[in-house]
């Protein structure tokens, strides 16, 4: 009886030993626990915050503390070769990214305004093409009228001479050489950006050596009465004068100006000519107001008010003007 309490005794200290040896290593963890977390807190942030954001930890799954701790080397050999972070880092990157935001800001206004004036150009390129294909039809139509006037018979015309489309297949090499030649090379830009200021600077050279109308010219077929000849080029020095006439006459009708100066234009004119060319300007004369410089008895018939200059002493020069209405009522009466 005496051995066996004397054994439980024995037992009883080995497991209060064993006790007090947990306690130690418990009290041990628990230490290395809370300094565990504290580097934690001091270093990586909030303890209950990485757990969140841990997949394993949502799991509930065993993490391998090797891999984790090779992971953690890893991290902090990285970051050491990173360097300090400059305070002035995080200054720049705000300045730098108000800096962005605005001129991202600016750029989706000037595309917008892009936008715009391409729309507002479309229509007014249409206006202009509608007002100008019947402003060229009446006055196409005038010249013919004041062509057999002049020429007391006859026909002409006026025709456009188109201009040719601008070729699409043109090579984006041959692009960059013009764009390089006019300054205005961008190496490095994106396809995309690249493509896009090739075909804006097409459209550009367009517009710039071309009108909305797409006009190049007009050709003039003129066919004076008893002749076969098409070309002007082949007409007289009086014949494309009177050619020339017409076609301005023509223009004066469908859009007169205030007044329109004509200087000599009926010097190479004889006799008949004049008279038919000073019908047409008194028949304009109620649209606009002509100042003629001309030295033709038919053009100064025609005038209301005459302008000349004579000289009654020798060297002596002296200006006249003369109402031709006062005179031929002073004549009637």
């Amino acid at each position: 009886m005496q051995k066996n309490l004397q054994n439980l005794q024995s037992e009883i200290n080995d497991l209060n030993r064993e006790l007090n040896e947990l306690k130690i290593n418990s009290t041990r963890h628990e230490t290395k626990l809370e300094d565990l977390e504290i580097e934690i807190r001091n270093n990586y942030g909030n303890l209950k915050e990485i757990t969140a954001k841990n997949p394993l930890a949502k799991k509930n799954e065993p993490v391998d503390a090797e891999i984790a701790l090779e992971k953690i080397n890893s991290l902090k050999k990285q970051i050491d070769q990173i360097g300090g972070i400059d305070p002035e880092i995080e200054k720049e990157y705000v300045e730098t990214k108000e800096r962005f935001d605005y001129l991202e800001n600016q750029t989706h206004d000037l595309n917008d305004a892009i936008g715009s004036l391409e729309k507002i150009i479309k229509e007014l390129d249409a206006i202009i093409k509608e007002k100008f294909d019947e402003k060229f039809k009446n006055i196409s139509a005038k010249f013919e009228e004041y062509f057999k006037i002049l020429f007391n018979g006859g026909s002409a015309k006026i025709v456009k001479v188109l201009t040719e489309e601008l070729p699409e297949n043109k090579t984006v090499e041959k692009n960059k050489k013009d764009e390089t030649a006019e300054g205005t090379s961008r190496e490095g830009a994106p396809q995309e950006l690249e493509d896009k200021f090739t075909s804006n600077l097409k459209r550009i050279k367009y517009l710039q050596k071309y009108n909305a109308t797409g006009l190049a010219g007009i050709e003039i077929l003129a066919t004076p009465p008893g002749k076969k000849i098409k070309a002007i080029t082949m007409l007289s020095g009086c014949e494309r004068a009177l050619t020339a006439i017409g076609l301005i006459c023509a223009i004066i009708s469908c859009n007169p100006a205030p007044f329109v100066v004509l200087d000599e234009v009926d010097a190479s004119l004889d006799e008949a000519n004049s008279e038919r060319l000073a019908k047409i300007l008194d028949d304009l004369s109620h649209k606009t107001q002509f100042i003629v410089i001309t030295h033709n008895r038919a053009s100064m018939r025609r005038a209301n008010v005459l302008y000349g200059v004579t000289m009654e002493e020798s060297g002596v020069s002296k200006l006249l003007s003369i109402k031709l209405d006062e005179v031929k009522a002073m004549v009637k009466n």
